[in-house]
């Protein structure tokens, strides 16, 4: 059963990493190894969430990393790296997002500009800041998941807000939006990173105002889809 593993640290930002969930015993839930390369990052012991679909449905618990030194047995020829977590007493439905999230995987790669704001001016960045592209994967109302194929975002502390410039088939003028981190998956071997961000009040950007427009765009777009399929 596949699930995804979410590690929020005390300081830092919410990592998402995927797995499978491969047995149950009285005590552990068995799981291969997270598949995105960054298992190390949560320590034992440390409380991880774990998120799973089960019928239609989407539940969570949460629990903790006993060991990553499990071997799981696939099969008579074959064995795998594993990790347990600890069983947990209780599973909860999971809470689904409020703002309805539209994937970009139809429309032409969007780019975004993705610049570090200023450490002294809340509503600049500096003129020779680092400046990374990216492109738009999901994008709702509150927030945006972004591939980033560049490993120079890592030189960009989590808890420095960006600010992410774009601009939406048939949408005008241009999106300039303040944002954090939330949450990091490191893909490829950590060549590309899916990074969510959430979308933050600042003084010279209109965020209500913006938030209607991509909350008509993503209306508008699924309007269009299902005319299509009819």
């Amino acid at each position: 059963m596949s699930a995804e593993l979410c590690y929020d640290p005390p300081a830092g930002t919410l990592t998402v990493y995927r797995l499978r969930m491969l047995e149950l015993t009285d005590t552990q839930v068995i799981t291969d190894a997270p598949r995105d390369g960054g298992d190390a990052v949560v320590p034992p012991d440390e409380q991880v969430t774990v998120h799973f679909l089960l019928h239609g449905g989407r539940y969570r618990f949460d629990t903790v990393i006993e060991s990553y030194d499990v071997r799981v047995r696939l099969n008579a020829r074959e064995t795998l790296r594993g990790i347990a977590l600890r069983k947990p007493l209780k599973v909860a439905s999971s809470q689904r997002r409020a703002d309805f999230r539209k994937s970009l995987a139809a429309f032409e790669a969007v780019e975004v500009s993705i610049v570090p704001r200023h450490p002294d001016f809340t509503d600049a960045c500096r003129p020779d800041a680092l400046r990374i592209s990216a492109k738009i994967v999901q994008i709702s109302a509150g927030g945006v998941g972004l591939l980033v194929e560049h490993g120079e975002i890592l030189r960009i502390p989590v808890e420095t807000p960006c600010f992410l410039s774009f601009t939406l088939p048939d949408v005008e003028p241009e999106f300039v939006m303040l944002a954090i981190q939330r949450h990091k998956q490191t893909l490829h071997d950590g060549k590309a990173f899916r990074i969510g961000w959430q979308f933050q009040e600042w003084g010279a950007g209109p965020l209500k105002q913006d938030r209607r427009r991509l909350a008509r765009f993503i209306a508008d777009s699924q309007r269009k889809q299902l005319k299509r399929r009819g």
